[in-house]
């Protein structure tokens, strides 16, 4: 049996979920870094709008264009990961990309980079579907 400990980080940038995971193993001395965002139709009705859903990811393809919408953002490399799974009339997309690249070794990686990166693409999704605001408690 082989078992891999990896560290995970997880939060929210502008009501859009992301994951940094770095597992030591990997093809970089320094390990293997990945980040992923996140959206549902129930929290971001707008992605059903983009005609992406429905969409498959062949990891094995050196094609890893899932579709133009989400292709557009500076994505580390590419799109290396694509997830879509149903709940009901829900959909979740989880997409992302890895750190491992050829090249990437002359990089120093590390979480707070990683998340630069992430905060980046959802500051870049969110010029194109602004984040909509609570509705305040008013008296009236």
């Amino acid at each position: 049996m082989l078992i891999t400990k990896r560290n995970s980080w997880v939060g929210r940038h502008k009501r859009v979920p992301w994951e940094i995971i770095h597992s030591p193993s990997g093809i970089h001395p320094d390990g293997t870094w990945c980040a992923y965002l996140s959206f549902s139709t129930l929290n971001h009705p707008e992605i059903r709008d983009l005609q992406l859903l429905g969409k498959t990811f062949d990891a094995d393809s050196t094609d890893y264009h899932v579709n133009d919408f989400f292709n557009r953002f500076d994505w580390h490399g590419g799109i290396t990961f694509y997830e879509e799974t149903r709940q009901g009339t829900h959909i979740f997309i989880k997409i992302g990309c890895d750190y491992a690249h050829l090249g990437d070794d002359n990089f120093t990686r590390d979480e707070n980079t990683i998340m630069t990166d992430i905060e980046n693409i959802i500051d870049e999704y969110r010029e194109i579907f602004p984040e909509k605001k609570e509705k305040e408690n008013v008296d009236e």
